[in-house]
């Protein structure tokens, strides 16, 4: 009897020390289930920089919509946040973004005064060669809207880089320099071209990260293939395909102000070939985008393009009544000009 109360006790001492080992084992992979997933990196970023950060994102984002003037203000809020951080680079780049407003806003003395900032803030630093090529393209930007192509030229040659993107968008302000000025540029349209399809192979795999630069270089090479002074069929079917690239690209982008570029210079080249159906289609998908974007003025000229295109496969006077329309609401005299003069030949 005592040796099977010795037994029972012994078996119930077993099965407590197997309980307590399961919980044991229970407790150990709790703890290292919950340490795998805490962050492998503390982010130690300060929380102003953070902000800043945020802050900049929204910026980008006004601007993509061409909202100039909040995209300023939203990049001034954040200069303010990096210079209180002292993060010097990042208060550099917000400055050229600043910058890049004002050229937009055709605010001559603030960008010129803001440039020179710039450039006297680099002078003191230190692997900068990033920021000085980003003030290069700003700078490029500038010269060719104000039509100053040797200056432009200058500036390109000043650019020394091994970033992808940067050497996509200086061959393509290259491209525009050279086409502007009348120089020999077709060597340097079918490398950009080579290399804007390389870029968005590659950004497809991940290999790229600026889709913008790859839809600036399609466009520019659209651009130029359609505004060639001796431009054929040929060219004008190659535009078109060159603006579907920039466009696919802009849709990846959703840059929504260049996808209605794209379409209208697509719908442009439809009508130079005299296809007025297709030409009708995309003058009224680009007026569509324009007018939920506010552009009103782009809206009504794209969509008198695309009333003019469906008149002449159609010939139907409801056409010419809807351009009527178009006259009797827009405040621009120019295209009030083109409808009446429209209108008169068709009467």
């Amino acid at each position: 009897m005592q040796a099977q109360a010795v037994m029972k006790d012994l078996m119930k001492y077993q099965k407590s020390e197997k309980m307590r080992t399961f919980i044991l084992i229970i407790c150990v992979a709790m703890v290292l289930v919950s340490c795998s997933s805490l962050p492998k990196n503390r982010d130690t970023r300060n929380p102003t920089v953070f902000q800043a950060d945020n802050i900049v994102k929204k910026a980008a984002q006004l601007e993509k919509l061409q909202a100039y003037s909040s995209a300023l203000e939203y990049y001034q809020i954040a200069l303010e946040k990096y210079q209180l951080t002292d993060d010097v680079k990042e208060a550099l780049r917000t400055q050229i973004s600043i910058a890049r407003q004002f050229n937009k806003l055709n605010q001559k003395q603030e960008y010129l005064s803001i440039v020179d900032e710039i450039e006297s803030n680099l002078f003191y630093q230190k692997d900068t060669d990033d920021l000085k090529n980003n003030l290069a393209l700003l700078k490029i930007e500038n010269l060719y809207h104000t039509s100053q192509y040797d200056s432009l030229m200058n500036v390109i040659t000043s650019i020394k880089s091994k970033n992808e993107e940067i050497i996509l968008r200086k061959q393509t302000w290259q491209l525009l320099g050279l086409f502007e000025t009348n120089a020999k540029y077709k060597e340097q349209k079918k490398e950009l071209e080579e290399n804007a399809k390389k870029a968005m192979n590659y950004y497809m795999k991940k290999k790229f990260d600026s889709v913008s630069a790859i839809s600036f270089a399609f466009y520019t090479l659209g651009y130029v293939s359609y505004h060639n002074t001796d431009a054929k069929n040929a060219d004008f079917k190659h535009a078109i395909s060159l603006f579907k690239q920039a466009y696919e690209a802009d849709l990846i982008d959703q840059n929504f102000i260049n996808i209605a570029t794209d379409l209208y210079y697509i719908a442009s080249a439809y009508q130079k070939l005299n296809d007025y159906q297709n030409a009708s289609w995309y003058f009224e998908r680009a007026a569509n985008i324009y007018e939920q974007l506010l552009e009103h003025e782009n809206s009504e000229y794209a969509r008198f393009y695309s009333i003019k295109n469906k008149h002449m496969h159609e010939n139907k006077q409801l056409f010419i009544e809807q351009a009527q329309l178009i006259s009797n609401k827009t405040q621009s005299d120019d295209l009030k000009n083109k409808i009446n003069e429209w209108i008169l030949e068709k009467e």
